[in-house]
């Protein structure tokens, strides 16, 4: 048994290079134990981050998972998750579930920090996709590709 208290963790803050992106989290999952990595490889079978986001900032790029499913748990403040036909407003309560292929993002348009708890299934591999910039990131890679239309024989022969 591995056992954390949330208080103890220390938050970490980060930015994207251009500052379009950012935020704080609490890795939960490694505070008990994990490896950052999928199962089977040192990570446990589901992912625990808390996460913050100050007024204004955005947490990732839009994107999608192949596999992985996603659990948001709205603790303090509001915001948006986009999604892919529609902008949802969220509040301290609600939970958002992201099933595979089904791409999101969350902001905080709000005038007060934002605080979501995540719980993620953490499957051994997964595809995630970022439809804003047409890449792709195969994990547990930290490889970002971006595909081309081929032909199945092409370079085979």
């Amino acid at each position: 048994m591995s056992k954390v208290n949330v208080d103890e963790i220390p938050w970490t803050t980060w930015k994207s290079p251009k500052g379009k992106f950012g935020g704080s989290r609490k890795d939960i999952s490694l505070a008990l134990g994990a490896a950052d990595a999928p199962v089977g490889a040192g990570g446990h079978p589901f992912e625990l981050i808390l996460d913050k986001l100050m007024p204004g900032e955005i947490s990732c790029p839009f994107h999608s998972h192949a596999a992985q499913w996603e659990l948001f748990y709205i603790m303090s403040g509001s915001g948006t998750v986009r999604l892919a036909d529609e902008n949802l407003k969220v509040r301290p309560g609600d939970f958002i579930l992201h099933a595979p292929g089904e791409a999101h993002q969350i902001t905080n348009d709000e005038d007060k920090d934002l605080t979501y708890l995540i719980i993620a299934d953490n499957p051994s591999l997964d595809l995630c996709n970022y439809p804003d910039s047409d890449k792709w990131r195969a994990f547990p890679s930290r490889r970002f590709y971006r595909t081309s239309v081929d032909a199945y024989w092409d370079g085979e022969e």
